[in-house]
């Protein structure tokens, strides 16, 4: 699924600086999951949950625009991803 991102900063309230269609867009990925029975990765999840993009623009894991991750993030959450892969395949 998609990354945490903020759209509107200056809200007053996390679900109001969150794209309106982010959390809609997870939840129909994640059903098309569950009905094709195959694997989905919550990488908002991963990353914190809703707004945890602001967390990771202080540890310099984002960027300021609150929507992009900075080159750690991204390795960041690549490496989680292929470890938790490795995880299953090796289950097998």
């Amino acid at each position: 699924g998609p990354s945490d991102s903020i759209k509107n900063k200056d809200a007053s309230d996390c679900r109001s600086q969150q794209p309106q269609w982010l959390t809609d867009i997870i939840r129909i990925q994640k059903e098309v999951a569950q009905q094709e029975r195959t694997l989905f990765w919550d990488w908002r999840d991963y990353m914190g949950g809703e707004c945890s993009i602001k967390a990771w623009s202080i540890y310099d894991l984002a960027r300021p625009d609150g929507v992009h991750l900075s080159r750690e993030g991204y390795e960041s959450s690549a490496n989680t991803l292929y470890s938790q892969l490795s995880a299953l395949i090796n289950k097998s």
